[in-house]
């Protein structure tokens, strides 16, 4: 028990902020879905989707001792929309034609332990939809779910689904449903929800964007999965604002 309570009060919830953080948890994410047999095997063994390498993405950890345990990624509607949007293009675009500013959390993996899942799971939302509403404020955040989970983030979080059961994008054969966060009500709609994720408030320094320099991101370009390939929004009506950050990866990860 007194192990139990030392691993939670060394437990952390930050933004990424340097290349070595970033590193370490997209190779979490490799690893977790390697394991879980939903992405083909990579020699870099890195989860780099094209999103990663603009200015439109965070990538959040909750860490210990040094340790990733769990990350999430904040991807901004910009250049290539979202993720999601590759199985949902109907959905979202109506979502852009509303005039909503909206991401989505994406590439959210944790390491496989009996203890403080739960906790992990929750710190790292909560620190996802603190800083994508307070800092960048985002009106909604998606996020794709196995449907056996869809429940659990409609009760206890106040998701709400977008659509039916499709196949997620740069995975292998990974049913999911698409949810969203629609933080602007989520007070009146969903108050239990509200007070789980927006209750108790992370500091101000914790909700800063020290985001990773872009001449560092350029160091994962290698690194993309160009398997993952999403197709530019500048045809679409709805899309306004380009992001010409994105510079074409190198090598492929095979």
């Amino acid at each position: 028990m007194g192990r139990v309570l030392e691993d939670i009060r060394m437990m952390t919830w930050r933004l990424a902020s340097t290349i070595e953080e970033w590193v370490k948890a997209l190779r979490l994410v490799y690893q977790v879905y390697q394991q879980a047999g939903v992405i083909q095997s990579s020699k870099y063994q890195l989860r780099v989707t094209p999103y990663h390498v603009l200015p439109s993405t965070d990538v959040f950890v909750a860490a210990e001792r040094g340790t990733v345990l769990a990350t999430a990624s904040l991807i901004r509607d910009g250049l290539f929309g979202i993720p999601a949007e590759t199985a949902y293009p109907d959905e979202i675009r109506d979502w852009r034609k509303q005039k909503r500013v909206f991401g989505e959390i994406a590439c959210l993996a944790m390491e496989a332990t009996e203890q403080n899942e739960l906790r992990m799971l929750l710190g790292l939302l909560r620190l996802a939809v603190q800083y994508a509403r307070f800092t960048e404020h985002l009106d909604d955040v998606f996020l794709a779910v196995h449907p056996r989970h869809v429940p659990f983030y409609q009760r206890v979080l106040g998701f709400e689904a977008v659509g039916d059961i499709r196949h997620y994008p740069g995975m292998t054969h990974l049913p999911m449903v698409l949810l969203v966060l629609d933080m602007t009500v989520l007070k009146t709609k969903h108050p239990r929800a509200h007070e789980l994720l927006f209750g108790n408030r992370f500091p101000p320094e914790q909700l800063w964007p020290t985001r990773l320099p872009l001449d560092q991101r350029r160091l994962l370009e290698p690194f993309v999965d160009k398997r993952f390939f999403p197709v530019p929004l500048s045809t679409d009506p709805g899309f306004e604002q380009c992001d010409p950050a994105y510079v074409t990866p190198a090598a492929s990860p095979d």
